[in-house]
């Protein structure tokens, strides 16, 4: 005898438990599978590291000629962010942020040299993670 005609023979309150109870394992399972894989898709599996800070920037740039200047970068609101962790990269040439208490808040601002057509790039560096927070130019 085959399982079908096994389970023609069940009737039809056992075949509703058997369902049932097939059920209750296999959507467990699948929620659990799912939240797995969810996780390192949306970057929480990562071994728990820290994210990058967030915070908004304010870019201010002065003229001192027609070739050159002077760029504000102002911590605009947020979180706070430690300061050696910051770097500003005019054209590939690469500034510490510069800031007397070492962590930058809302308020902090730090002044580079750069030219009217340069490109300017926030980065937060920490351990070989680079996150860019802000650019500036075209």
């Amino acid at each position: 005898m085959g399982f079908r005609e096994q389970w023609s023979g069940l009737g039809t309150g056992v075949k509703i438990l058997i369902g049932l109870g097939l059920l209750a394992v296999i959507i467990p399972l699948l929620l659990i599978l799912a939240a797995v894989v969810a996780s390192f898709v949306l970057g929480f599996g990562d071994g728990g590291a820290a994210s990058a800070p967030q915070a908004s920037w304010e870019f201010d740039y002065t003229a001192t000629n027609a070739s050159s200047g002077e760029l504000a970068i102002t911590h605009d609101g947020g979180d706070s962010v430690d300061a050696s962790r910051l770097t500003i990269e005019v054209d590939y040439a690469q500034h510490q942020w510069q800031d007397g208490d070492g962590t930058v808040t809302e308020g902090d601002s730090t002044t580079v040299e750069a030219g009217p057509n340069d490109a300017v790039t926030l980065l937060w560096e920490r351990n070989d993670e680079t996150r860019i927070m802000a650019t500036y130019g075209p």
